[in-house]
């Protein structure tokens, strides 16, 4: 494949995210909003690449957290869901108890885990593992429960203890709704560490936002949230191929 066609095909998968940057340059060269306030993106990128390491520094602690988060919640939802296959009445008793976990919001639970683990790391990582954990609970408890037709029954008939058939039925059953919630969290991880962050006061590329909007330094605001955009997509997009081999393979 020639580099035109290669362009020709991003180009084809993200027109809108080309029309939005397109639009954003076309508004603020026709002097529609105050360069001052809104910069062109040809500014942004601009500022970014004259001092890369000082958002790359940061972004990396984000991407811990975001890391660190995801793996936690998405583990904890994969074994909730799991005991709740095992025990269908222990998994009536989970559900409402992820429906309050999910339903809490950020600013209800700082103070909750400020008292308990103190302003630090830790209860950012708790706040983005809490986020990605909803997801993969819901929906690998309904690939558990979604089993090929007769399957369920075949092991039964087979004489296959519940912890076989739970190894060798249920467990790539689950996959593909893993993947899809993986792919769900992934993206939404990064922009809980970063909320998590900022009411933390934990290092990472909220710290720098907050510190930016506090000295008006407009340029370094919509830098961080550029690179914040592109992280994102990039990791959408990552876990999008990593759904579609699991579902290719297992489905």
């Amino acid at each position: 494949m020639n580099l035109g066609s290669l362009a020709l095909g991003v180009l084809r998968r993200w027109w809108v995210v080309a029309l939005v940057v397109v639009l954003w340059e076309v508004v603020v060269v026709a002097g529609r909003v105050n360069s001052v306030i809104v910069p062109g993106p040809a500014p942004v990128v601009g500022e970014f690449f004259s001092q890369p390491i000082f958002y790359l520094a940061p972004l990396g602690d984000t991407l811990a957290t975001a890391a660190v988060g995801l793996v936690c919640g998405v583990c904890a939802g994969y074994a909730m869901a799991a005991c709740g296959w095992y025990l269908p009445l222990l998994g009536g008793l989970l559900t409402p108890l992820a429906l309050v976990l999910r339903s809490m919001p950020f600013v209800t639970l700082v103070p909750v885990l400020a008292l308990v683990l103190g302003y630090g790391t830790t209860s950012a990582l708790v706040i983005c593992s809490v986020v990605c954990f909803f997801p993969t609970y819901v929906l690998v408890s309904t690939g558990m429960r979604t089993l090929p037709g007769g399957a369920e029954a075949l092991f039964e008939v087979a004489g296959a203890s519940r912890r076989v058939a739970f190894r060798r039925l249920v467990i790539p059953a689950s996959l593909p709704s893993l993947a899809t919630s993986i792919r769900i969290s992934a993206a939404t991880s990064i922009l809980a560490a970063l909320v998590a962050e900022y009411l933390m006061g934990t290092p990472g590329l909220a710290s720098l936002l907050y510190v930016a909007l506090d000295d008006l330094l407009v340029i370094k605001v919509w830098t961080i949230c550029l690179v914040v955009v592109v992280v994102a997509i990039a990791v959408f997009v990552a876990t999008t191929r990593l759904e579609e081999f699991v579902r290719t393979r297992w489905q």
